[in-house]
């Protein structure tokens, strides 16, 4: 897959890439799935190469969302891509599936005075509790929210899913070799669901202390992601 992305912001990484794959045993067929703070559209684009789905991506910072379109074309892909805050974003739809990697380093944290990079990386740009409450409210009966997070902050989550009623199904912690610490992690929540959940095996992104080799499982996954990356200047950009 082509992606056009801009020079001076924030690009796609492996985070997006492990919640493609994290995310791909949720998909059927037709289903509605909301990509939210979708950037150039990777993650939902991906998905949507991998089943026929209803697409929608709703992405705040014009020049991505503009790019967003520009990928879906190039691609081939269908999708209805919004340029509006997810905060202000309203509709009757109903999703079976939602997916975000949103921001997730903390007001405390140095912010970027580049604000493609800061939009893309700090919490207060879409603060947990009000990305979940929208999205309980966007979901179907027993739909599915997926993230990827901070793995020092899944006590935070769990505490504002449980009280959006979102029950954690599936949780796999992301370390970046054998006995590491987890950085980060993905997490499966489920509207109204009771079902208990299922931590799987970690994923394992690196072989050695020097983390140069990546995986097998990682190095398969983005072999089967298959991405290609052309990265152009602001205002070299004509859409």
């Amino acid at each position: 897959m082509q992606l056009y992305q801009a020079s001076e912001g924030y690009c796609y990484n492996s985070d997006t890439l492990f919640l493609w794959d994290f995310a791909k045993g949720f998909l059927k067929k037709d289903f509605k799935v909301l990509d939210i703070g979708s950037g150039v559209g990777t993650l939902g684009l991906l998905l949507a190469r991998e089943a026929n789905i209803s697409l929608t991506q709703v992405e705040k910072i014009p020049l991505y969302a503009k790019l967003n379109v520009k990928n879906a074309k190039v691609n081939n892909i269908k999708t209805d891509v919004i340029n509006l805050d997810f905060l202000d974003y309203e509709t009757d739809k109903k999703f079976d599936l939602i997916v975000s990697n949103p921001p997730f380093y903390h007001p405390n944290a140095i912010e970027s005075k580049n604000d493609l990079l800061k939009h893309a990386r700090h919490a207060s740009s879409l603060p947990l509790e009000e990305l979940f409450t929208k999205a309980k409210k966007l979901l179907k009966p027993y739909g599915y929210f997926l993230l990827s997070y901070l793995s020092k902050q899944v006590s935070e989550v769990f505490k504002v899913a449980i009280a959006n009623k979102l029950n954690v199904e599936k949780l796999r912690f992301i370390h970046p070799r054998v006995n590491a610490e987890s950085k980060t992690f993905l997490c499966a929540l489920r509207l109204n669901s009771k079902s208990s959940v299922d931590v799987l095996s970690p994923l394992i992104t690196h072989i050695g202390s020097t983390q140069l080799e990546n995986s097998k499982e990682v190095a398969a996954i983005y072999k089967n992601a298959n991405t290609y990356s052309i990265k152009i200047s602001q205002k070299d950009i004509e859409l």
